[in-house]
């Protein structure tokens, strides 16, 4: 079997399999020690911090990818990749962006391949993009179109867009300018990558921003992720429903605008 038809065989077997929950433990660098933890463990720990999540798991990708290269395990690539896509989802699931942070990842490690091994390289960047678009309509109730940020549907980002905007307001109204100002750059980074005619994925937006504006952003992408568990959970006419259509059609204003 080729390397691409292997890799698409584990996608199907992923995607058909609705308790896959066979994650690999997560590699965690600390205090020049390296140790496994277990993945479900470590991202419902409530006492870790969106930025300390992002940091680990981050870390870990990049180790195991380079264990990868270096030791030329090209038979192992495939359950790499489907096991990543696999984290990814339990991430999205449970409301946490990190999901789409280890997708992005995971689609330019595909670059890493391109030379040698094209067809995995071209695997790799497809199962991703099918993966993102499908996790996403899970996670945030869907969209069908997509914007200049290609990894991101429409209304996901009108809504992240109206939800970064109102963070703004209450930081002014409470008189916290340095923190108002860092939101109205994430916003205004949000409406230039979305009307630009180059593509880019949502990784690099926030990449582009400084260090303030990420950390607004994030704050937004978190408050977006609370209202959207709240909403499944209390269903259509609640608190989180109507907060969440308003982001969106606020959100909806500003990537219009000139």
């Amino acid at each position: 079997m080729s390397d691409m038809k292997l890799i698409l065989e584990n996608w199907k077997r992923f995607e058909e399999s609705a308790s896959y929950d066979n994650y690999s433990p997560v590699i965690l660098f600390e205090n020049d020690q390296k140790t496994e933890v277990d993945f479900i463990t470590l991202i419902e720990n409530k006492d870790l911090s969106s930025d300390q999540l992002t940091a680990i798991l981050t870390e870990s990708f990049d180790y195991e990818l380079n264990a990868l290269l270096e030791e030329g395990l090209l038979d192992k690539i495939s359950g790499f990749v489907s096991n990543t896509m696999g984290k990814a989802k339990a991430l999205l699931q449970r409301g946490k962006l990190q999901g789409l942070i280890l997708l992005n990842k995971l689609k330019d490690a595909a670059s890493k391949f391109q030379q040698k091994h094209p067809k995995i390289a071209k695997a790799i960047v497809m199962l991703v993009t099918a993966a993102a678009a499908y996790f996403l309509l899970d996670f945030m109730t869907g969209a069908e179109a997509h914007a200049a940020i290609t990894d991101v549907p429409l209304e996901t980002l009108q809504v992240i867009t109206g939800a970064t905007d109102s963070l703004t307001d209450a930081a002014m109204q409470a008189g916290d300018m340095e923190a108002a100002k860092a939101l109205e750059v994430a916003v205004q980074g949000l409406k230039k990558a979305h009307q630009v005619e180059t593509e880019m994925q949502f990784s690099q937006v926030m990449d582009s921003l400084p260090q303030p504006s990420q950390k607004g952003l994030r704050s937004a992408l978190d408050f977006v992720s609370k209202l959207s568990k709240e909403l499944k959970a209390e269903g259509e006419g609640s608190e989180a429903e109507a907060i969440l259509n308003t982001a969106r059609a606020v959100g909806e204003l500003i990537l219009k605008s000139q």
